[in-house]
Protein backbone atom coordinates (compact mmCIF):
# COMPACT_ATOMS: atom_id res chain seq x y z
CA UNK A 1 0.00 0.00 0.00
CA UNK A 2 1.31 3.46 -0.81
CA UNK A 3 0.79 6.97 0.45
CA UNK A 4 -1.51 8.87 -1.83
CA UNK A 5 0.67 11.94 -1.39
CA UNK A 6 4.31 10.83 -1.56
CA UNK A 7 3.68 7.28 -2.80
CA UNK A 8 5.87 5.84 -0.09
CA UNK A 9 5.15 2.37 1.24
CA UNK A 10 2.85 2.53 4.25
CA UNK A 11 1.04 0.07 6.45
CA UNK A 12 -2.69 -0.25 6.74
CA UNK A 13 -2.71 0.58 10.44
CA UNK A 14 -0.99 3.92 9.98
CA UNK A 15 -3.14 6.96 10.32
CA UNK A 16 -0.45 9.27 9.01
CA UNK A 17 2.36 8.79 6.53
CA UNK A 18 5.58 8.69 8.51
CA UNK A 19 7.46 10.22 5.66
CA UNK A 20 5.26 13.15 4.61
CA UNK A 21 2.70 13.25 7.43
CA UNK A 22 -0.29 12.92 5.11
CA UNK A 23 -3.42 11.60 6.92
CA UNK A 24 -3.95 8.20 5.43
CA UNK A 25 -7.62 7.43 6.16
CA UNK A 26 -8.82 10.80 4.86
CA UNK A 27 -6.54 10.50 1.89
CA UNK A 28 -7.68 6.97 1.22
CA UNK A 29 -11.31 8.10 1.50
CA UNK A 30 -10.70 10.99 -0.82
CA UNK A 31 -8.95 8.69 -3.20
CA UNK A 32 -11.84 6.24 -3.21
CA UNK A 33 -14.28 9.07 -3.78
CA UNK A 34 -12.18 10.35 -6.65
CA UNK A 35 -11.96 6.89 -8.09
CA UNK A 36 -15.71 6.50 -7.77
CA UNK A 37 -16.24 9.91 -9.35
CA UNK A 38 -13.95 8.94 -12.18
CA UNK A 39 -15.84 5.71 -12.71
CA UNK A 40 -19.15 7.56 -12.65
CA UNK A 41 -17.78 10.22 -14.98
CA UNK A 42 -16.52 7.57 -17.38
CA UNK A 43 -19.89 5.83 -17.35
CA UNK A 44 -21.66 9.13 -17.90
CA UNK A 45 -19.35 10.02 -20.76
CA UNK A 46 -19.89 6.57 -22.25
CA UNK A 47 -23.66 6.90 -22.20
CA UNK A 48 -23.48 10.46 -23.48
CA UNK A 49 -21.24 9.39 -26.34
CA UNK A 50 -23.50 6.41 -27.00
CA UNK A 51 -26.61 8.62 -27.02
CA UNK A 52 -24.95 11.19 -29.27
CA UNK A 53 -23.79 8.42 -31.62
CA UNK A 54 -27.27 6.95 -31.75
CA UNK A 55 -28.81 10.36 -32.43
CA UNK A 56 -26.18 11.08 -35.09
CA UNK A 57 -26.78 7.74 -36.78
CA UNK A 58 -30.53 8.32 -36.66
CA UNK A 59 -30.07 11.79 -38.15
CA UNK A 60 -27.79 10.44 -40.85
CA UNK A 61 -30.21 7.62 -41.59
CA UNK A 62 -33.13 10.04 -41.77
CA UNK A 63 -31.15 12.38 -44.01
CA UNK A 64 -30.08 9.56 -46.30
CA UNK A 65 -33.65 8.27 -46.44
CA UNK A 66 -34.94 11.75 -47.31
CA UNK A 67 -32.26 12.16 -50.01
CA UNK A 68 -32.91 8.69 -51.43
CA UNK A 69 -36.66 9.30 -51.47
CA UNK A 70 -36.17 12.63 -53.26
CA UNK A 71 -33.77 11.03 -55.71
CA UNK A 72 -36.21 8.24 -56.46
CA UNK A 73 -39.02 10.74 -56.79
CA UNK A 74 -36.90 12.84 -59.12
CA UNK A 75 -36.01 9.75 -61.17
CA UNK A 76 -39.65 8.74 -61.37
CA UNK A 77 -40.69 12.26 -62.38
CA UNK A 78 -37.93 12.34 -65.02
CA UNK A 79 -39.01 8.94 -66.33
CA UNK A 80 -42.63 10.05 -66.42
CA UNK A 81 -41.59 13.21 -68.29
CA UNK A 82 -39.68 11.12 -70.85
CA UNK A 83 -42.63 8.76 -71.29
CA UNK A 84 -45.02 11.69 -71.65
CA UNK A 85 -42.72 13.27 -74.25
CA UNK A 86 -42.51 10.00 -76.17
CA UNK A 87 -46.28 9.62 -76.04
CA UNK A 88 -46.77 13.18 -77.27
CA UNK A 89 -44.25 12.59 -80.06
CA UNK A 90 -45.99 9.36 -81.03
CA UNK A 91 -49.39 11.06 -81.00
CA UNK A 92 -48.01 13.93 -83.06
CA UNK A 93 -46.53 11.44 -85.52
CA UNK A 94 -49.85 9.61 -85.77
CA UNK A 95 -51.69 12.89 -86.28
CA UNK A 96 -49.17 13.93 -88.93
CA UNK A 97 -49.42 10.54 -90.63
CA UNK A 98 -53.19 10.71 -90.51
CA UNK A 99 -53.12 14.22 -91.90
CA UNK A 100 -50.71 13.10 -94.61
CA UNK A 101 -52.97 10.18 -95.49
CA UNK A 102 -55.98 12.47 -95.66
CA UNK A 103 -53.99 14.87 -97.80
CA UNK A 104 -52.82 12.05 -100.06
CA UNK A 105 -56.39 10.79 -100.27
CA UNK A 106 -57.53 14.27 -101.23
CA UNK A 107 -54.78 14.58 -103.81
CA UNK A 108 -55.58 11.11 -105.15
CA UNK A 109 -59.20 12.11 -105.41
CA UNK A 110 -58.16 15.29 -107.19
CA UNK A 111 -55.80 13.35 -109.44
CA UNK A 112 -58.52 10.86 -110.19
CA UNK A 113 -60.87 13.69 -111.07
CA UNK A 114 -58.18 15.39 -113.14
CA UNK A 115 -57.36 12.08 -114.73
CA UNK A 116 -61.01 11.61 -115.47
CA UNK A 117 -61.10 15.08 -116.97
CA UNK A 118 -57.93 14.33 -118.90
CA UNK A 119 -59.32 11.03 -120.10
CA UNK A 120 -62.55 12.73 -120.93
CA UNK A 121 -60.58 15.32 -122.87
CA UNK A 122 -58.48 12.58 -124.37
CA UNK A 123 -61.63 10.71 -125.32
CA UNK A 124 -62.89 13.88 -126.92
CA UNK A 125 -59.68 14.28 -128.89
CA UNK A 126 -59.70 10.58 -129.62
CA UNK A 127 -63.29 10.88 -130.81
CA UNK A 128 -62.30 13.74 -133.07
CA UNK A 129 -59.41 11.67 -134.38
CA UNK A 130 -61.70 8.69 -134.87
CA UNK A 131 -64.20 10.81 -136.72
CA UNK A 132 -61.35 12.19 -138.83
CA UNK A 133 -60.14 8.66 -139.46
CA UNK A 134 -63.59 7.55 -140.51
CA UNK A 135 -63.87 10.52 -142.83
CA UNK A 136 -60.44 10.08 -144.41
CA UNK A 137 -60.19 6.28 -144.28
CA UNK A 138 -57.95 4.09 -142.14
CA UNK A 139 -55.56 3.55 -145.02
CA UNK A 140 -54.06 7.01 -144.37
CA UNK A 141 -52.81 5.80 -140.94
CA UNK A 142 -50.26 3.19 -140.03
CA UNK A 143 -51.92 2.65 -136.62
CA UNK A 144 -55.42 4.17 -136.96
CA UNK A 145 -56.42 3.80 -133.29
CA UNK A 146 -53.11 4.64 -131.57
CA UNK A 147 -54.83 7.66 -129.98
CA UNK A 148 -57.92 5.87 -128.74
CA UNK A 149 -56.76 2.56 -127.22
CA UNK A 150 -53.66 1.06 -125.65
CA UNK A 151 -51.58 -0.80 -128.21
CA UNK A 152 -49.96 -4.18 -127.66
CA UNK A 153 -46.84 -5.71 -129.15
CA UNK A 154 -49.11 -7.72 -131.40
CA UNK A 155 -50.20 -4.44 -133.03
CA UNK A 156 -46.57 -3.59 -133.76
CA UNK A 157 -45.47 -6.99 -135.01
CA UNK A 158 -44.68 -7.00 -138.70
CA UNK A 159 -43.97 -3.26 -138.93
CA UNK A 160 -40.58 -2.15 -140.26
CA UNK A 161 -38.29 0.29 -138.42
CA UNK A 162 -39.45 3.08 -140.74
CA UNK A 163 -43.11 2.22 -140.25
CA UNK A 164 -42.60 2.21 -136.47
CA UNK A 165 -40.95 5.64 -136.73
CA UNK A 166 -43.86 6.98 -138.81
CA UNK A 167 -46.42 5.40 -136.46
CA UNK A 168 -44.75 7.05 -133.46
CA UNK A 169 -44.72 10.51 -135.08
CA UNK A 170 -48.24 9.92 -136.35
CA UNK A 171 -49.43 10.45 -132.76
CA UNK A 172 -47.78 13.89 -132.66
CA UNK A 173 -49.04 14.76 -136.17
CA UNK A 174 -52.64 14.20 -135.07
CA UNK A 175 -52.24 17.20 -132.77
CA UNK A 176 -50.90 19.49 -135.52
CA UNK A 177 -47.20 19.23 -134.70
CA UNK A 178 -44.77 20.17 -137.43
CA UNK A 179 -41.40 18.40 -137.89
CA UNK A 180 -37.83 19.54 -138.40
CA UNK A 181 -37.14 16.42 -140.42
CA UNK A 182 -38.02 17.23 -144.03
CA UNK A 183 -38.91 13.62 -144.82
CA UNK A 184 -41.39 13.42 -141.96
CA UNK A 185 -42.88 16.79 -142.80
CA UNK A 186 -43.32 15.82 -146.45
CA UNK A 187 -44.88 12.49 -145.48
CA UNK A 188 -47.51 14.03 -143.21
CA UNK A 189 -48.17 16.94 -145.58
CA UNK A 190 -49.42 14.29 -147.98
CA UNK A 191 -52.11 13.15 -145.53
CA UNK A 192 -55.54 14.67 -145.90
CA UNK A 193 -56.17 14.62 -142.16
CA UNK A 194 -52.91 16.42 -141.28
CA UNK A 195 -52.85 20.14 -140.48
CA UNK A 196 -49.42 21.22 -139.21
CA UNK A 197 -49.91 24.38 -137.12
CA UNK A 198 -47.53 23.98 -134.14
CA UNK A 199 -43.76 24.38 -134.50
CA UNK A 200 -41.67 21.68 -132.79
CA UNK A 201 -40.26 24.07 -130.18
CA UNK A 202 -43.77 25.25 -129.26
CA UNK A 203 -45.33 21.82 -128.99
CA UNK A 204 -46.27 20.67 -125.47
CA UNK A 205 -46.49 17.05 -124.35
CA UNK A 206 -49.50 18.07 -122.25
CA UNK A 207 -51.55 17.92 -125.44
CA UNK A 208 -51.13 14.16 -125.46
CA UNK A 209 -53.51 11.84 -123.64
CA UNK A 210 -52.27 9.17 -121.23
CA UNK A 211 -53.18 6.55 -123.82
CA UNK A 212 -51.03 8.29 -126.43
CA UNK A 213 -48.09 8.65 -124.02
CA UNK A 214 -48.22 4.94 -123.18
CA UNK A 215 -48.36 4.03 -126.87
CA UNK A 216 -45.40 6.30 -127.63
CA UNK A 217 -43.35 4.58 -124.94
CA UNK A 218 -44.31 1.12 -126.24
CA UNK A 219 -43.39 2.00 -129.85
CA UNK A 220 -40.05 3.50 -128.77
CA UNK A 221 -39.19 0.36 -126.79
CA UNK A 222 -40.16 -1.82 -129.76
CA UNK A 223 -38.03 0.32 -132.10
CA UNK A 224 -34.93 -0.23 -129.97
CA UNK A 225 -35.03 -4.02 -130.28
Amino acid sequence: MKCPNCHSEIEASWKFCQKCGCPLQQGEKITEEKIQEKKTSKKSRFWIVAAVSILLCAALGAGFGWWYARRDRGSIEALEAVLDAEEETENAGQEEEKSGQEKDAGESSGDSQNSGDSLSGGDSRGTDSTESQEETGNEDYILPDSSTRLLTEADLAGLSKEELRLARNEIYARHGRRFDDAGLQSYFDGKSWYSGTIDPEDFSESLLTETEKSNLELIQQYEQR
